[in-house]
């Protein structure tokens, strides 16, 4: 058991073993320069305006859990050349990436996850997919998805993963899943159930390109202030619908801090990690 410090949020690790399922991770992704109450364009639609509310909230704070995973899955003593990043979001994944190599591309969909990313001198940040990878044939040494293989996963994806990857090339998919009900119900919401189910132990160990090296789960608690807390909750679209019913949107991001900050300074949350990592047959 360890305990990981970054910034005023500690995450304190509890091993639960290991079994072979496994991830996916962030959630909806998204984002722009609209904040909860501020006014979207009359021709943006509902799903434009959640992913750019969402983004913002995605940039405001992510817990440190990208750096966490990493750190378990990758522990090489020498940083790879190239990285890239699938399904990059506002960045936290990609600049989880540069702590083990030098030099990172982001990959993301979202225009508006692109418009906030996380600046970085070793990261390179491009508008593509899965399914498009916007870089050279065998030119990177590390894949890593942070919660975005269950929206990428395909034939297409793997075929691009082959063509880009180096000889010997790793993939680590790997996600986490906050468990959020409990403090919700406590601020008396309670969240609908997700349309589409949405599969955190999803991974490559079912695809022959790859060859299975680790495949890990563990759950962590997370010690989190008001404000992180309600950017964490706000993030994901199914406890953000539920606070806009009960409370409206305006400023709902201060009625949920000021909510969370009646019942506490800071609030302990746990959270399932799930993590793994291949080796890549390629194209070479």
């Amino acid at each position: 058991m360890g305990t990981y410090h970054a910034g005023p949020t500690r995450c304190r690790l509890f091993s639960s073993g290991s079994r072979r399922t496994f991830v996916r991770g962030a959630v909806p992704r998204a984002h722009s320069d609209y904040e909860d109450g501020e006014a979207f364009p009359a021709s943006t639609s509902m799903a434009e305006q959640y992913d750019r509310t969402a983004a913002a909230h995605y940039s405001s704070y992510r817990p440190p859990l990208h750096q966490v995973i990493l750190r378990k899955a990758l522990f090489n003593k020498e940083p790879f050349d190239d990285g890239v990043d699938v399904g990059c979001g506002t960045g936290y994944s990609a600049v989880a990436l540069a702590d083990h190599c030098l030099r990172v591309y982001g990959v993301e969909p979202s225009q508006s996850m692109l418009d906030r990313a996380i600046p970085h001198a070793r990261i390179t940040y491009l508008k593509g997919t899965g399914a498009h990878i916007p870089l050279p044939d065998h030119s990177v040494d590390v894949v890593t998805f942070a919660g975005s293989l269950f929206y990428a996963k395909s034939a297409d994806l793997v075929g691009e993963l082959k063509r880009i990857c180096r000889s010997q090339a790793v993939t680590v998919a790997y996600d986490f899943e906050i468990l959020l009900d409990d403090v919700v119900r406590l601020c008396g919401v309670g969240a609908k159930e997700t349309d589409m189910p949405y599969d955190y132990a999803i991974n490559f160990s079912d695809d022959p390109t790859f060859r299975e090296i680790l495949v890990g789960r563990e759950q962590v608690s997370l010690e989190l202030t008001a404000a992180e807390l309600a950017h964490v909750i706000l993030s994901e679209s199914r406890y953000h619908e539920a606070f806009m019913e009960r409370y409206g949107l305006s400023d709902l991001f201060a009625v949920v801090k000021n909510d969370l900050e009646a019942r506490g300074r800071s609030h302990t949350v746990r959270a399932n990690i799930f993590y793994s990592k291949y080796e890549t047959t390629t194209d070479a």
